[in-house]
């Protein structure tokens, strides 16, 4: 079952947070999935993230592909939409 904790964002108590995927399970998917990419691409492969949110998840990815031997390069982007002024 999910468990629930309280949390705070700017000293305002927020409502409780349902934890979906425990910490273990996403270490150990991340450390198969740098297997998996170590094992199929070459060691220098270039990784792209898009910003905003990718930024914890491909620092992780990054540590086990560097435990896995390989040395890959780091790269984000930022999309944004252009809005237009007619209409």
């Amino acid at each position: 079952m999910p468990r629930q904790r309280a949390s705070a964002y700017e000293g305002r108590v927020m409502a409780p947070v349902t934890t979906l995927i425990d910490e273990t399970a996403i270490a150990r998917r991340v450390d198969e999935m740098a297997g998996e990419i170590a094992a199929r691409l070459p060691a220098d492969l270039l990784i792209v993230g898009l910003l905003k949110g990718c930024f914890v998840f491909i620092a992780d990815l990054l540590r086990a592909l560097h435990r896995r031997g390989a040395s890959p390069q780091v790269g984000f982007m930022r999309l944004s939409r252009i809005r237009s002024s007619i209409g």
